[in-house]
């Protein structure tokens, strides 16, 4: 059967292209694991097809579906490693455990689709809707998410490492749990987005927007998150260890139990912040406003603080052993317990 032969089918209605082998040159080929388990398309050129509600479970499709539309389709374990799908429809698909691995799914549109346990390793997406999808558990890695459109998706458990998401939105995305080891995410949107428990070391995630976000138990550690917005979010028991955050606005966030450890905080904003019991030991902070937020059992032994505004903060049980505090304004901060001045 070749492309003329599926599309004519197709157009008669039939929507069901399990079990069977083919290819575009209509001969049978060789047998192999495929094809006891579903269909072989070879070299088939479908770009701009209209293939609404097709079944291809299984399937193992190489060629291109550049344009095509796979509104509604069934691609549940197909393999479409290295498949061109650029600006295809894949709306409210079925597509789980299905290999996407070094396609080209740039500004595809990927909405309301079941992908758990995909596998997107190098894959392009840059310009995709993915919105309101559930990627639970994909692999995700090395993938090119840039400028994406990511709103309400299901991430827990993904790995992310090495991807790219510059200028994604993320907005309240699911991103529990996830790693995002060496990931780049430059002007990021991730409003309101949950990422608890995630785990990020030496990431790029400047400029980035976390207004509202999750991040209690997250590992930030060694990154840089400098120009990034983290007012009213929630952090707690977060490590920032020898992460940079400079240019930063956290305020009215919640810090209460974080490590930041040898962070760099360089003329940034943290006002109205809670950080109860959070340890800044070997902290550099310099040219940075911490007024009217709460340290109560904090520590900043041996950290560096100079020309930081501490007035109306709250102190209480702080310990600043060995910390340089020049210039450091404490005007009606309370200070009752604090050790080291």
């Amino acid at each position: 059967m070749n492309k003329e032969q599926l599309l004519k089918l197709y157009s008669e209605g039939r929507r069901n292209f399990e079990n069977q082998t083919l290819r575009n040159d209509g001969n049978v080929v060789n047998y192999n694991p495929y094809q006891v388990m579903g269909s072989v398309y070879e070299g088939m050129d479908l770009s701009g097809a209209n293939l609404q509600n097709i079944i291809l479970t299984r399937s193992h499709f190489k060629g291109t579906l550049e344009g095509a539309n796979l509104e509604n389709s069934d691609l549940t374990h197909a393999i479409f490693n290295a498949v061109n799908l650029k600006d295809a429809l894949l709306t409210e698909s079925r597509m789980i455990g299905v290999n996407l691995s070094w396609s080209n799914l740039s500004g595809a549109k990927i909405i309301s689709v079941c992908l758990i346990g995909a596998d997107l390793e190098q894959a392009n997406l840059e310009g995709a809707t993915i919105d309101f999808t559930d990627l639970s558990g994909a692999n995700l890695e090395n993938v090119n998410l840039s400028k994406s459109s990511l709103r309400n998706v299901k991430l827990a458990g993904c790995n992310l490492s090495l991807s790219k998401l510059n200028e994604t939105v993320l907005n309240s995305a699911d991103l529990t749990g996830c790693v995002l080891h060496f990931n780049q995410m430059i002007g990021a949107t991730l409003f309101y987005a949950n990422l608890t428990g995630a785990n990020i070391k030496y990431g790029e995630l400047m400029n980035c927007n976390f207004t509202g976000a999750f991040l209690s138990g997250a590992g930030i550690e060694e990154s840089d998150l400098s120009g990034s917005i983290l007012m009213n979010a929630y952090l707690t028991g977060a490590s920032f260890y020898k992460t940079k955050l400079n240019n930063f606005d956290g305020s009215m966030s919640n810090f209460d139990y974080a490590i930041m450890k040898e962070v760099e905080i360089v003329n940034s904003i943290f006002k109205n912040a809670e950080f109860k019991e959070s340890n800044f030991n070997s902290a550099k902070i310099e040219d940075s406003d911490f007024s009217n937020s709460s340290f109560l059992n904090a520590s900043f032994v041996n950290a560096n603080l100079w020309n930081v505004n501490f007035e109306n903060a709250d102190l209480t049980n702080a310990d600043f052993t060995d910390a340089n505090v020049e210039n450091v304004n404490f005007e009606n901060a309370i200070l009752e317990g604090v050790k080291g001045l």
